[in-house]
């Protein structure tokens, strides 16, 4: 499988409370973390499947040498077994929803 990038395609932005809802609902497991500016962070590669949505700000990830850049509500599906590397390229705090898929 490969990096699959979905684009926010929606007037309006991205609401955390509506997300984190959602998934609450359906019983989807996620996690949020929080990105600062700064050097690129690494992150190891795991077993399972992940998906990243960018909540606000610009972020970009790196896998496998390749860039994508992503903004409000965009996502990113980084396949197992793949390492990457992520930082801030707009916005002070960027929160970033995970569900990974086991």
């Amino acid at each position: 499988m490969e990096v699959k990038i979905e684009r926010w395609n929606k007037k309006e932005k991205p609401d955390l409370e509506d997300i984190e809802n959602n998934y609450k609902k359906n019983n989807i497991n996620y996690h949020l973390f929080f990105a600062f500016p700064g050097p690129m962070q690494p992150d190891p590669a795991v077993d399972y499947e992940q998906t990243k949505m960018v909540v606000n700000g610009t972020i970009k990830f790196v896998v496998e040498g390749k860039e994508f850049i992503l903004k409000d509500g965009d996502s990113i599906t980084i396949p197992k077994d793949k390492e990457y590397k992520f930082g801030v390229v707009d916005g002070y705090e960027v929160v970033v929803v995970t569900l990974n898929k086991y």
